[in-house]
């Protein structure tokens, strides 16, 4: 921790003896300053990362390229040369999701469709303006326009077959419930938000589908960081009843999830560098493409070699749990994003 400053002072700010070195000879808290920029903070943290002899780089080393050691090896009580579970997995998940936001214009998602044929944004438009001509005798010439604009709207639809050129519209209606006494309250508070939403999103853009798809779009991709966090600890559960013979405590499978996502962190960052690299040499971009296949057969692949010298077992007994756990994951995240879209729509 020879980084960070000292203070001038040599009475200690937690119990107030005097502190002859860098310790506290009486509580052992260091006698740093604790008045720190923001900027500062964030060096600490990097160079805290990287100190005691090549931590860092020895627990990322281990990682990559014997699957399920490190965790094997914290479980054992070998932890002086690896970094903390949770410790890592915050440092992997922070440099790729600045790397991808950054490398990631999600502002640029939005479809931006020609005025004229933008029928759903021109049919809002003219809705606000037969609204605010109420009563007055250009009404008349207001409903003409907008009548006009909705057939040829309907008649883009049929020939269609689809709402591509027009963008998905978003309307969500909760189908009423005959009785009342049991959820039908609940039914009616959804309907009636979502018509409101519906309202909310319609006015912000003008009608425009695409739009308010965009919003939406953007919106989840900001919150892979949550979805991922949340679905670790079912990650760690799915594997607590796939070994429930082992006998192992839910803690021990919650830092193989730890390192495992960690893991799955650093491979995410190289692969996006590698996909956003810029060059029109062909022999280049070859040996790119062979790498980003090689690293996506090897995430795959990697879990199973990390099972295997973690936990232990039979093939076909660890290739049928294999199996499940992926299988458990992908269901668990898909539902945590469908509720995370809803979240959106509706708050």
């Amino acid at each position: 921790m020879g980084h960070k400053k000292l203070r001038e002072e040599k009475n200690c700010l937690n119990c107030g003896h005097t502190v002859e070195e860098r310790f506290c000879t009486h509580c052992g808290q260091e006698n740093l300053e604790i008045h720190d920029s923001a900027f500062h903070l964030i060096i600490h943290y990097i160079q805290d990362m990287f100190h005691y002899d090549g931590k860092f780089w020895h627990t990322l080393k281990v990682l990559v390229l014997k699957p399920g050691q490190v965790a094997k090896e914290y479980m054992e009580g070998r932890r002086s040369q690896n970094l903390e579970p949770l410790r890592f997995y915050v440092f992997a998940s922070t440099v790729f999701f600045l790397l991808l936001f950054y490398l990631v214009n999600s502002e640029k998602w939005s479809v931006h469709t020609d005025p004229k044929f933008n029928y759903n944004k021109r049919l809002y438009n003219l809705e606000q303006e037969r609204k605010f001509l109420e009563g007055s005798p250009d009404t008349a010439y207001a409903v003409l326009l907008k009548k006009g604009v909705k057939v040829k709207l309907d008649s883009i639809r049929k020939i269609d077959n689809d709402t591509s050129r027009t963008g998905l519209p978003i309307k969500i209606t909760i189908p009423a419930s005959t009785d009342t006494s049991k959820i039908g309250w609940l039914e009616a508070w959804l309907d009636k938000r979502a018509e409101k939403r519906n309202d909310e999103l319609s006015e912000k853009h003008e009608g425009d589908q695409n739009g308010i798809l965009a919003e939406i779009g953007i919106e989840a991709f900001h919150k892979l960081p949550q979805l991922l966090f949340l679905s670790m600890p079912f990650f760690a559960f799915f594997l607590k009843l796939l070994y429930l013979r082992k006998r192992r405590n839910y803690v021990e499978h919650l830092i193989f999830s730890f390192y495992f996502f960690a893991y799955l962190f650093v491979v995410l960052s190289i692969y996006v560098l590698l996909i956003f690299v810029q060059t029109e040499n062909k022999l280049v971009l070859n040996v790119l493409s062979y790498l980003s296949g090689g690293l996506t057969i090897y995430m795959y692949v990697y879990l199973l070699l990390a099972m295997k010298r973690f936990y232990g077992g039979r093939w076909r007994y660890l290739l049928l749990r294999y199996v499940l756990l992926v299988f458990l994951f992908i269901s668990i995240f898909l539902i945590l994003f469908i509720l995370t879209l809803v979240g959106i729509y509706f708050f």
